[in-house]
């Protein structure tokens, strides 16, 4: 399913057959976030009226059409992340745990400034949570949302992550791979797993969705950190062809090996324009088929559906595309 909000209300999308199944018309709605493709969605306000305040959170049920509570908060709701069993509502620098239950808030973890909301909550009961430690460029910080335990900082990237993800089951603990998006700088919007985590799918502001195999991949790279099985101690990987790679490393330009370094895609699916702030996602491929489909949502409000032959790779075939919206005026805030 798909969730939009828009200056107007909200929508609910299903993609298979695609069609709005559910929306509402009372106001203007910056967040909606559903649980997973329950009649539960979380809404927060994009500030144009004052019963929709962007510091209130609402759980609403769409089968009823009624609020279920809310919740207000000090600053701006900045992103909000959910569970069967938990609910992750993102400040910009504090980050609050809900028993989606009971909605009784567990714990309140300060944070560095997060103005992106950069926060990934496992789909899986194991509630894994991953966010920016603050204190050491692309650092993340592994939380256990269900024992409100700190599991493990990970050294994830050089620089300052903006995006982040998780597998549909979040025990993977320890660096795979390195991918290269391109050869040009770009801005990463969104990436996703399929769901056997077998792909990797990645969009950006060139209007191209790379996507990425998982398989076959050795995890044994310098630097790279285990967590064995995700609640066992920090183990630091120094294979002896790490020495190799380092001496080699050293008399190339940082930027060469940076880009020696990253594997390319082996598919990708092109959008009609660029500089669109978009989501992806990947589903399949189901028992016996060799076909996934690449889902990407946009924020000027179009759905495409892409296949991908995984045998084969290369371009991905635009199968159908549809409008998130009835009209111009029906300007989209968010989509998930």
């Amino acid at each position: 399913c798909i969730s939009v909000g828009t200056r107007q209300g909200f929508f609910v999308y299903s993609c298979e057959p695609f069609a709005r199944s559910f929306q509402d018309a009372a106001g203007g709605i910056g967040l909606a976030e559903m649980l997973f493709s329950s009649s539960l969605i979380v809404l927060v306000g994009a500030g144009e009226q004052p019963a929709f305040s962007p510091r209130r959170l609402r759980v609403w049920n769409t089968k009823t059409s009624a609020a279920i509570c809310d919740l207000n908060f000090v600053t701006a709701v900045l992103g909000v992340q959910l569970n069967r069993q938990r609910l992750v509502v993102v400040l910009e620098k504090k980050i609050y745990i809900f028993d989606i239950n009971s909605m009784q808030v567990l714990n309140t973890l300060d944070t560095s400034s997060n103005p992106k909301a950069l926060c990934v909550l496992s789909p899986a009961d194991n509630g894994y949570l991953a966010f920016p430690a603050g204190g050491v460029a692309g650092e993340i910080v592994l939380y256990d949302a269900i024992n409100l335990s700190v599991l493990n900082a990970v050294q994830a990237h050089r620089g300052m992550p903006v995006a982040l993800t998780m597998n549909a089951t979040g025990t993977f603990g320890k660096k795979r791979a390195t991918f290269r998006r391109g050869s040009y700088p770009a801005t990463i919007y969104s990436v996703a797993f399929n769901p056997t985590s077998t792909l990797l799918c990645c969009s950006s502001d060139t209007g191209t969705v790379h996507i990425f195999s998982l398989t076959g991949l050795e995890s044994a790279v310098t630097g790279s950190y285990s967590l064995s099985p995700m609640l066992g101690p920090v183990t630091r990987l120094e294979p002896k062809a790490a020495t190799t790679k380092a001496m080699l490393s050293s008399y190339l330009p940082s930027s060469v090996t940076r880009i020696a370094e990253g594997a390319r895609d082996f598919a990708y699916a092109r959008l009609r324009s660029a500089n669109v702030p978009n989501l992806c996602a990947l589903r399949g491929p189901l028992p016996g088929s060799n076909h996934v489909q690449v889902l990407v949502a946009t924020i000027d409000g179009l759905f495409y559906q892409y296949a991908l032959d995984i045998t084969t790779g290369g371009e991905c075939v635009l199968e159908r595309e549809h409008m998130l919206r009835d009209s111009a005026s029906e300007e989209i805030e968010a989509a998930y």
